[in-house]
C-alpha cells in the first residue's frame, strides 16, 4: 500500500514521535520536580518577589466584584498604614471577618511599583459575588491571588508522572520502529 497510510509513513511518524518524546520527557520531569520542590520561577518564594498589583480595585465603600471560584483571594486596603482592626467588610453572604490573614504567606504590607502601599485585610474563601469594605482612612480596596497559596506539589506530581509515561511511550515507539 502506498500513500499517506503506508507502512513506511507510519514508521517514519512513529520514529519522529519517539525522538520528540525522548527529548521532551526529561524536560517535563524536570519541570515537575521543580514544581514539587517549590523552587524555580513558579515557586511561592518567587511570588513574593514579583511586583504587587491587585487584579481589581475600587474606592472604599463601593462593591468589589470577586471572581475566585476555584481558589482563595486576598482582600487588600490602601494605604498600607490603615489599621486593620478599624476596617469592616461585608459580602453578599454577610459579614467578612477582617483579621489581617496571619495564616497567609507573604508580607502583610505590599507596595505597588508606583509606590502605593496596600495592607492585607483577609483571605476570602472561593466565592462569586461582591465585597464592600469601609473604615477609617481606607481609600480603596483591592483583591489579588493568594501569595504562595499552593505548594505546586499536585501539579509537580502530575508533570513527573506524565513525563515518565511519555518516556515509556517514546521507548516503546523506538523499539517498534527498530524491528
Amino acid at each position: 500500500m502506498s500513500g499517506p497510510l503506508s507502512a513506511q509513513n507510519r514508521r517514519a511518524s512513529l520514529g519522529l514521535f519517539s525522538r520528540i518524546a525522548l527529548v521532551a520527557a526529561p524536560l517535563v520531569v524536570l519541570v515537575g520536580v521543580l514544581l514539587w520542590a517549590d523552587v524555580g520561577p513558579w515557586s511561592s518564594k518567587a511570588d513574593a518577589e514579583r511586583p504587587f498589583v491587585p487584579s481589581q480595585a475600587v474606592a472604599a465603600g463601593e462593591p468589589l466584584q470577586v471572581f475566585g471560584l476555584d481558589e482563595a483571594q486576598v482582600l487588600w486596603a490602601q494605604p498600607g498604614s490603615v489599621d486593620v482592626g478599624s476596617v469592616t467588610c461585608a459580602s453578599d453572604d454577610g459579614q467578612v471577618a477582617v483579621d489581617g490573614a496571619p495564616e497567609a504567606s507573604g508580607p502583610a504590607v505590599r507596595e505597588e511599583p508606583g509606590g502605593a502601599s496596600w495592607v492585607r485585610l483577609t483571605v476570602l474563601d472561593p466565592m462569586l459575588g461582591a465585597v464592600t469594605c469601609d473604615g477609617a482612612g481606607v481609600e480603596s480596596i483591592g483583591v489579588s491571588d493568594v501569595d504562595g497559596s499552593s505548594s505546586g506539589a499536585g501539579g509537580g506530581a502530575f508533570f513527573v508522572v506524565f513525563g515518565f509515561v511519555a518516556l515509556g511511550l517514546g521507548l516503546l515507539a523506538r523499539r517498534l520502529t527498530r524491528q
